[in-house]
């Protein structure tokens, strides 16, 4: 084995204990290594420089920070802990995050989530005997920063947004320095902006479904598909029914449906949003309809459960009976 290979192979274990390994080649590994340790110090207080300059100029700004910031809260509380935090360390987090936000490595991502599964397999307790706890910390900073960027990739925002105030939002938030913004502002800000986003994906749908010939769309925007027509009387705010139905979003994700159940869900027509109230008294039992409901007519600005704010929902409904 040659002097570098193993001088490679010992750089890490050198810069993290900082001292100079008792070899044959110690004089020389010294100057090395220490260079290395100095090199490595000076990019990392370089790049944390550059991200002490920037500033918040814009909403994306704000957002892109904000992102950051409440990223790190967790994993701050996990390093933070008496019991996990000698487990994971906060600059190998931070670096994976760095790497992470930058990239949609899919090859890396696989390989972290073996690590970790690796890693955390013994619930209660970690295996650092395969698994260096700066390879573990590296694959959580990283595998949040791709969860990140696929995320708001895939709602075709994420070039809109500064990567480098996401890492200085991280950065801070991980290493409790002080934050550009409340964190209560910063909740607000994300709030504001994804419910925007939300609200304009629900209004473009119906707009667009709207122009269907099969949908009939209700003077306060309720938007109705008959799939099969059913017989008898129509329920009233007093009836109570029983129905199937399937929730999804304006994307096609289901959010929840009973369709699998054996028997229905009975509950008074009454004590729904006000989108079912007026699609079940159109319905007559035995009935199946779509419902494309506006989020006035859902669950409005505030949401419900997993229901975002502002969220438009599509209601696939069977009748079963009415009472």
């Amino acid at each position: 084995m040659t002097e570098l290979v193993l001088i490679e192979l010992n750089i890490f274990y050198i810069c993290q204990k900082k001292q100079i390994m008792r070899t044959v080649f110690s004089l020389i590994l010294a100057s090395v290594i220490l260079s290395s340790c100095s090199n490595n110090k000076s990019s990392e207080n370089k790049e944390n420089d550059r991200l002490d300059q920037l500033e918040i100029k814009s909403t994306n700004d704000k957002v892109s920070y904000a992102i950051g910031f409440t990223s790190a809260g967790e994993l701050a509380e996990f390093v933070d802990s008496p019991k996990y935090g000698m487990y994971f360390n906060s600059a190998a987090i931070n670096e994976g995050f760095f790497t992470g936000i930058e990239s949609l490595d899919t090859i890396q991502a696989d390989g972290c989530d073996a690590t970790l599964a690796e890693y955390f397999k013994n619930k209660g307790s970690f295996d650092t005997s395969k698994i260096r706890p700066a390879k573990a910390s590296h694959c959580l900073g990283f595998l949040r920063a791709i969860e990140i960027n696929y995320s708001l990739s895939k709602k075709g925002i994420f070039k809109s947004l500064s990567t480098d105030l996401m890492k200085k939002g991280f950065r801070d938030g991980l290493f409790h320095k002080d934050t550009l913004l409340p964190l209560n502002e910063q909740i607000q800000t994300i709030s504001d902006y994804f419910g925007a986003l939300v609200k304009k994906e629900g209004e473009d749908f119906l707009a667009k479904n709207k122009l269907r010939p099969e949908v009939n769309t209700s003077e306060n925007g309720l938007q109705i598909e008959t799939l099969k027509e059913g017989t008898g009387k129509n329920p009233s705010l007093k009836d109570s029914v029983s129905v199937y139905y399937t929730l999804t979003s304006v994307t096609g994700q289901v959010i929840e449906s009973n369709m699998d159940q054996e028997k229905p869900v009975t509950f008074p027509v009454g004590g729904v949003i006000e989108g079912w109230k007026q699609g079940l008294q159109l319905m007559k039992k035995g009935g199946e309809y779509m419902l494309y409901v506006p989020y006035e007519l859902g669950y409005g600005f505030q949401g419900s459960g997993n229901i975002r704010p502002y969220t438009a929902l599509v209601f696939q409904i069977k009748l079963v009976n009415v009472k």
